[in-house]
């Protein structure tokens, strides 16, 4: 009972905390870990696909056209167990973002990438798990698949799960061709009680009510993007040229998870894309994004 009588209070604080995460965004993480690396997906098929409105660009306070964003995911994986306790995990994914935008040839037509997905994973304790995530692969507009355009993300994790309902996870991402190439992660998974679990760090963040067996209710806070090699029209002196760009979205919404059968499940997520930014930052160029709404669904089956 006394659990139950502080949840109110608990769950309060943690929306607090969300609110205060998107506050800090901003200036904190100017490019996320690769929205890849999700352990959640591993020994999976999963597919998801999302559609954003269209909203005004602009460079240096100054609009400059509009764009709207269609994402499209795919990947599947599977595990071996090497040795005892020593786990391979491998699989394929791809992703593409559409750019639907009328920005005077500033921005590409899409952002793609085309991977292997590579993982080992092996508990050193009945507390601490450590794990090697790595994605090579095609980073760019995948017109033309060249070595210019190879990238190898990579993950470093370390899980500590001091109890059953708690786990934090502490992780460095490596992306070469990112602005921030090296980027420390720290993440915390907490069943506050029974039904109610919260996911909290980057790139996910999610407050979850497991409403019934099949149905899970949820309010997130979602960093979606990456890094590719492109080649702009403009800034004027870079047409023809290649260079990188880091593009992000941050997105705040709510949604649910429905159990489709054991082992498949349909999700949809609803909300505001409440920051975006497409950087050039070798150029020193940068585009920023108004909000927009999203929707968002996906499916995944588990091995």
């Amino acid at each position: 009972m006394k659990n139950e009588s502080q949840l109110p209070r608990l769950i309060a604080l943690v929306l607090l905390a969300m609110i205060v995460l998107l506050a800090c965004t901003g200036s904190f993480a100017q490019q996320p870990p690769s929205a890849v690396f999700r352990t959640s997906l591993l020994d999976s098929f999963a597919s998801n696909y999302s559609s954003s409105t269209k909203a005004d660009l602009s460079h240096q306070g100054t609009v400059i056209g509009a764009v709207s964003v269609q994402h499209f995911e795919l990947s599947g994986s599977g595990r071996h167990e090497i040795t005892a306790g020593l786990q391979f995990d491998f699989g394929l994914g791809y992703d593409t973002n559409l750019l639907d935008a009328n920005a005077a040839g500033r921005l590409p037509d899409r952002l793609s990438a085309l991977s292997a997905n590579l993982g080992l994973i092996h508990p050193l304790t009945p507390r601490w798990t450590v794990a090697l995530f790595a994605r090579p692969g095609f980073y760019g507009d995948l017109l033309q698949l060249d070595s210019r355009s190879l990238n190898a993300p990579v993950l470093f994790t370390a899980i500590y799960a001091p109890r059953r309902e708690l786990a934090w996870t502490f992780a460095l991402s490596l992306d070469p061709f990112a602005k921030i190439s090296v980027l420390p992660v720290l993440g915390v998974r907490w069943q506050l009680a029974p039904k109610w679990n919260l996911e909290l760090g980057f790139p996910h963040t999610a407050l979850t009510w497991q409403a019934s067996e099949g149905l899970a209710l949820r309010t997130d806070v979602v960093f979606q993007g990456g890094s590719y090699r492109v080649r702009p029209a403009v800034p004027a002196g870079s047409a023809g040229n290649e260079t990188l760009l880091d593009y992000r979205e941050i997105r705040a919404g709510a949604g649910f998870d429905c159990k489709l059968g054991h082992a498949t499940t349909l999700s949809f997520d609803a909300g505001l894309v409440i920051d975006r930014r497409f950087d050039y930052y070798k150029l020193n160029y940068r585009l920023n994004g108004d909000s927009a709404g999203y929707l968002k669904v996906a499916l995944n089956r588990q091995f």
